[in-house]
This record gives structure tokens, C-alpha cells and sequence, in this order.
């Protein structure tokens, strides 16, 4: 099925089994300050496991100057760091991929502390905290030439086959390709030939170090999206120049340190977002092109290289969610990858708040290698009181570890709410995780009752444990004239209840459920209106709670492009017929017509259930929403535990 991605590559004298790479991607399972340990070489090896033909390791930061970017970025620094990379180039490599490392410095875009510098002194907004950085002398930037150069020899010394250069993202190299954060008026700025002078400086002093026989890679943000920014004319004529000055593969990325919406990119783009620029290089190159961005199916992958789009792809996200969605795919097993539904919470929501990548959907990352999931010696027989997110996964994991499991939904269709919030076209992944799901309990051999549990089936049946994994239950808000017959709740709108064309969605506590709701609403052809009762700032600032940087700037960014009116500080005092009124913030009366009026109904715990089960003698386990309502990466972190723990 996926002839052409699964083809042999030859990148200079290297040959890579297939066209799937695994692209360098923080992990924060390093040491801090940067030296490798058990947990690094243990997941890159089941990265390799997995059926990937080539692995880029994360960045690691060149000099001891000023480029570490993450208290625990893997260092290629120094020579002492060799024997412990060693480690990790052996793993890949004996599980059948080929190792490579990308080299970095994160320049002005840092946060740790000094020294800061960059192409010049130009501050890198509130993200960054508005620090200012040191412009670098002509001698420094010879030196960070020079420490590329050497990081590369360590890595070939370590046993790695290839490096990547990383000048996308507004790391340094790329901030000296972009006009706004390089001021300089001497050799390394101004004209475009001098803003690439020092990757091409870079480039040159990797290949004088490594040889004539080891391919190098260049990462490249061909546009960062950033008014003043890169330019896809400029990075055409970058590639060029990397051509010519000996780079064997172009990696074609995008986004930058303020646009990581586009550097990793959540649902509300398509999958396959950035390929378009991978083709903008590969018209104009020889050398291998490799594509990234939301590539997370077999099938777009392969459409991709057998168009000519690319020659390879990049994944990351994706081989979190399941390392083995290689292996699967080349075997014809692509219903049993497990989907990476592109949350950012596991993964780039770890890098933020400075813990060791996880993943949303699978639980067991980056523990496996130290708790193993092991069969039981003595198989119980469980039951599972609800087919949502929390008790599908602790389905299937008491099933991997031998229990006999019978699960219990009362609807029609297995998925809780996520059947719901998998309705919109962009949330498809969700729904492939559900389908997941299904499959996976099949081939478990879980009997799944669609009939609604109580205390008598579970006292009847002879259960030895019991999950109550029964979600959450809806309250209708405290709001005049809530009970109309034109007002209908933000779960009811995916079941096609909205009547009319005009719509008001009436935002609460629930910010990021309004704005998808507003997002399907005019996917269906309405015209929807979004009311917040707070101010602009209070909102971005509820919104990033639980939602991460990415997802926030791509709501932002996608939410006027569709057409959604948005409206802060709105004080609803009533829902009229016909109309929704509101008091914005001079307290001035603002009517809103609305044919449909979508509120967001309050979530408690769906308890009850458990709680008669308690009070028999019963091993009972609760888990999800029914304990407390929140998002998927709980349920299914809790279902997973559940299932170990049986």
C-alpha cells in the first residue's frame, strides 16, 4: 500500500531503508545540563524499534557560550559528552535506523539566563520576557562557526551518520537569515547573501570537520510567518546556496520562536500543512527534500513522496503517540496505529513547563522502560462502567495484562464525549482514536455491553474489580431565559440541533469548547457571533491554562479568518426571543438577533454510580470525568494506570 514511502534512499553514502524520518524534537529526558541518561538511550532505541528509517536526535547545544536553550537539551559541547552520546547512536542503530543528531544554539530566543546573543541587539518580545541580547562581534561569530564544526566531529566520533544543522525556528543561524531580528550593516547583514553568510560558514566548517563522506542536513523555516520575517523567495535562494556549498538533504520547516503555531502545528490546521513549502525547495534543488508539518497518516505520506512533492517525510508527534506506526503500516495494519490526535499537551505542554515529554494518547511513554507491562499470574474478571476515553483505556490495558474485561456503555456508540468533540472535519484524529479504540478491545477479545450498568449487574455478574469510568453529567447554566426552546447546550450543537443561520454563542468558564463550537457552527455555513464575558487579556490568560501556546495562537489567528464575530466583556443579562442581550463594559445595552442561542452547560462528575458501589464489598476504581471533568490527557493517563494497577 505505501510502496514509495517505504522505498531505500541514498543520501550521500548513506542509505536510508525508507523515507520516514523522525524529526529532532526536545524531550527533556536528558540530565540537566545535558548529559545522557538510561531514559534517552532507552526511547530512541524504541524509536527505532519501531520502523523509522532514519532518527534526528533532539538538538544539542554546540558551545558552552550561550546556545543551550532547555536546562536539559542534550549537549554535544564538550568531549567528554562522546561516550554518552555513543550510547544513544548505538541504539538506534542496533534496532535498525540510522542515527543522526541535530546541532543548535538558540541564540536571542533563550531563556536561561546570560549571555544572551544574537545577530543584534533587538529585544524578542514578551514571550521571550522582553529581554534584550548582545549583539555578537565579527570574533564570536567565527567562534560559533567554529563550534558547529567541532559538535559535528563529536557526533560523527560518537558514532552518529549524519548531522542536522539547525537554522529554522528563529534558533541563531535562522535569525541571521531574518530581516527583523538581524539590524547588522556589516558582513552578516543587509542583503541576503550576507544574512546566510553564516550558515554557509556553518555549512563549510561541518563539512571541513566531518569529510567528504558524511551527509549533512540543513533545517530550514522556508517562511516563519512573521510580518518582516523570512520570506519563501529568500529560503528559495538559501536552498540554492546550500546546494552549492555541499548540504546533502534540506529539511523544509516553518514557524519561528513567536509563530510556534506553525512550528507545531495543533488540529486547527490540515494535516499537511507546510508541504507546499517542501515543494517550493524541491523545484528548485537536487538534493533530497524532506517535508514536515501535520503529516500523521501512512496514506498522506505516501501521496506525498509519490506525488514529487518531497522525497522524505518528517514525523515526531505521530511516533510518540505510537513508535510502531511504521512497522504497522509497511505490515497492512494501519487501523492499529494508534493516532496522534495533535493536542501539543503531552509533548510540546511538557517543553513549557519544563518536565519530561508525555503523550496525550499514550500513557505508557517514557515509562515503559523502567515498568514494563507485564500479564497477570492471576487473571481477575473486571468490569468497566463506561466507553468514553478513561474506561476504553483501562479496557485495554487489563485486557493486554490478561484480565477477562467486559465493558459497559449505555450509548449506542463507544467514545463518551469524545464522539461528540470528534464531530468537526479538523478533529478527525479524534474520531481515528476512537476507532482505535474499537479495534483494539476487538482484537482483545473485551465484551462490550451496550446497556447501562447498576449495582445489581455488577452484584449479578461476579465481578472480582469494578471501573466506574462514567464521565460527567450536564447542568443547564444559571442564565435568564436559559430554557428556551431556540437555546440549546454546546454539546447538543453536535448532534444538529442549531435551527437558523444566525448564531450566538454565549462563552463561560468553557473558552476553548465555545471557540470549536463557533469553529464547526461556521463550518456548517453559519454566521456565528462569540461572546466572552471577560476582556480580551482574561480570556487568552483562561484559554492558556488549558490550552497551550500553539493551540491558543492558531484559535486566534483562525477564528477572524472564518468569519466569527468575537465580542469581550459581555455582561448577558437575558436570552429574549430572538435575541441575546448583553451590557459590554460602558454597560451600555447591545442586542445580538440570534435564530440559535448556544450556552455551555456546567460539568460535574457523574458519581452516583460509584459511590452505591463503594458501599459494597467491591473493589471499585473511578477514574475520569466521573472523579473530576477534564481534558482527554487525564482520562486516559488514569484508564492507563487503572489497567496496570488491576
Amino acid at each position: 500500500m505505501f510502496d514509495n514511502v517505504f522505498s531505500p534512499i541514498k543520501i550521500r553514502t548513506m542509505q536510508v531503508k525508507n523515507r520516514l524520518a523522525r524529526s529532532a524534537a526536545a524531550t527533556n529526558y536528558a540530565a540537566v545540563g545535558g548529559a545522557v541518561t538510561p531514559l534517552l538511550v532507552d526511547f530512541y532505541a524504541e524509536q527505532a524499534r519501531g520502523g523509522v528509517g532514519l532518527i534526528m536526535v533532539e538538538t544539542s547545544y554546540v558551545d558552552e557560550k550561550g546556545s543551550r536553550g532547555l536546562e536539559r537539551e542534550l549537549a554535544i559541547s564538550r568531549d567528554d559528552c562522546v561516550p554518552g552520546l555513543a550510547k544513544v547512536a548505538k541504539a538506534i542503530k542496533e534496532n535498525g535506523a540510522r542515527a543522526g543528531i541535530q546541532l543548535g544554539h538558540l541564540g536571542g530566543g533563550r531563556t536561561l539566563g546570560p549571555p544572551l546573543v544574537a545577530p543584534s541587539a533587538v529585544p524578542y518580545g514578551t514571550v521571550m520576557g522582553d529581554k534584550i541580547p548582545k549583539e555578537l562581534s565579527i570574533e564570536e561569530i567565527k567562534e560559533i562557526a567554529d563550534a558547529f564544526g567541532l559538535a559535528a566531529l563529536r557526533a560523527k566520533e560518537a558514532g552518529f551518520e549524519t548531522v542536522e544543522i539547525h537554522s529554522a525556528h528563529e534558533h541563531l543561524l535562522g535569525q541571521f537569515l531574518t530581516p527583523n531580528r538581524n539590524k547588522r550593516t556589516d558582513a552578516y547583514g543587509g542583503s541576503l547573501q550576507n544574512r546566510i553568510r553564516l550558515p554557509l560558514e556553518v555549512l563549510e566548517n561541518v563539512r571541513r570537520r566531518v569529510g567528504d563522506d558524511f551527509p549533512i542536513c540543513v533545517k530550514i523555516s522556508v517562511t516563519d510567518f512573521i510580518p518582516g520575517g523570512v520570506t519563501a523567495e529568500d529560503s528559495v535562494e538559501f536552498a540554492r546556496q546550500l546546494e552549492r556549498n555541499g548540504a546533502d538533504v534540506i529539511h523544509a520547516s516553518a514557524g519561528g520562536l513567536m509563530t510556534v503555531n506553525r512550528t507545531i502545528q495543533p488540529i486547527y490546521y490540515q494535516r499537511g500543512c507546510h508541504v507546499y513549502l517542501a515543494e517550493m525547495i524541491k523545484r528548485v534543488v537536487n538534493i533530497p527534500v524532506m517535508a514536515v508539518g501535520s503529516i500523521t497518516s501512512p496514506d498522506l505520506a505516501e501521496e506525498i513522496v509519490a506525488s514529487g512533492k518531497a522525497d522524505m517525510i518528517c514525523v515526531c508527534r505521530s511516533l510518540l503517540a505510537d513508535p510502531y506506526s511504521p512497522q504497522k503500516a509497511k505490515e497492512g495494519k494501519a487501523n492499529e496505529i494508534r493516532p496522534c490526535i495533535r493536542c501539543t499537551e503531552g509533548c510540546f505542554g511538557s517543553i513549557m513547563k519544563n518536565v519530561p515529554v508525555t503523550c496525550t494518547v499514550n500513557a505508557e511513554l517514557a515509562i515503559k522502560y523502567e515498568q514494563p507491562l507485564e500479564r497477570v499470574a492471576k487473571a481477575k474478571k473486571v468490569a468497566v462502567i463506561g466507553g468514553g476515553p478513561a474506561g476504553l483505556e483501562a479496557a485495554r490495558v487489563a485486557a493486554l495484562r490478561g484480565h477477562q474485561v467486559t465493558l459497559y456503555e449505555k450509548r449506542d456508540r463507544l467514545g463518551g464525549y469524545l464522539v461528540e468533540d470528534s464531530t468537526p472535519e479538523y478533529k478527525k484524529e479524534r474520531r481515528e482514536l476512537i476507532n482505535y479504540f474499537v479495534n483494539q478491545l476487538e482484537k482483545l477479545g473485551v465484551t462490550v455491553n451496550q446497556e447501562e450498568a447498576n449495582v445489581k449487574t455488577i452484584e449479578q455478574k461476579g465481578f472480582d474489580a469494578v471501573v466506574v469510568a462514567t464521565g460527567a453529567k450536564k447542568e443547564t447554566p444559571r442564565l435568564k431565559g436559559a430554557d428556551k426552546a431556540f437555546v440549546i447546550n454546546a454539546v447538543d450543537v453536535y448532534h444538529d440541533k442549531t435551527k437558523g443561520h444566525n448564531v450566538v454563542v454565549i462563552a463561560s468558564e468553557w473558552e476553548v469548547g465555545c471557540c470549536d463550537v463557533a469553529l464547526y457552527l461556521t463550518e456548517q455555513g453559519k454566521k456565528t457571533t462569540l461572546l466572552f464575558s471577560r476582556d480580551m487579556m482574561e480570556v487568552m490568560t483562561a484559554v492558556s491554562a488549558i490550552a497551550f501556546p500553539a493551540d491558543m495562537m492558531a484559535l486566534w489567528e483562525v477564528m477572524p479568518q472564518k468569519g466569527i464575530e468575537i465580542h469581550y466583556g459581555m455582561k448577558v443579562k437575558e436570552i429574549s426571543h430572538g435575541a441575546v442581550v448583553a451590557l459590554d463594559k460602558e454597560e451600555r445595552k447591545i442586542t445580538f438577533p440570534a435564530d440559535t442561542v448556544i450556552v455551555v452547560p456546567r460539568f460535574a462528575p457523574n458519581d452516583a454510580l460509584a459511590k452505591e458501589l463503594t458501599k459494597r464489598k467491591l473493589e471499585v476504581h473511578t477514574i475520569g470525568d466521573c472523579v473530576e471533568p477534564r481534558r482527554i490527557y487525564y482520562a486516559i493517563h488514569e484508564g492507563h494506570a487503572i489497567g496496570r494497577q488491576l
